[in-house]
């Protein structure tokens, strides 16, 4: 997806604000896959497991930004924040709820 978006903004030239609501929804999509795919294989405590998946990604993402000198506390912080746990629960409870598994016992 962001190879996809990075041809189109070669071509197309995205204003700041949009730019940003593009970043955080990209955030959502990767917490939701993180906590779907790790629930398929774990199978238990989804609530809890997409909360985990969803802070972790969200704290990782914000150690990187104090590493690279972009770190911009604004008002997108908690909006990130907020969006990476909702989208990690919703991953979670959805992984768990699907009948079929990633990991197959042998």
């Amino acid at each position: 997806i962001c190879a996809f978006l990075s041809l189109i903004m070669l071509y197309i030239d995205f204003s700041d604000e949009l730019l940003s609501y593009i970043s955080i929804a990209l955030l959502g999509v990767l917490c939701y896959l993180s906590s779907y795919f790790s629930t398929q294989i774990k199978r238990t405590k989804g609530l809890l497991q997409g909360i985990l998946c969803g802070g972790l990604i969200f704290v990782l993402m914000f150690i990187l930004s104090v590493l690279s000198g972009n770190l911009s506390i604004s008002e997108q912080l908690p909006i990130k924040a907020i969006v990476c746990l909702i989208s990690g629960i919703f991953g979670g409870v959805k992984g768990i709820n699907t009948k079929h598994t990633k990991l197959h016992k042998r």
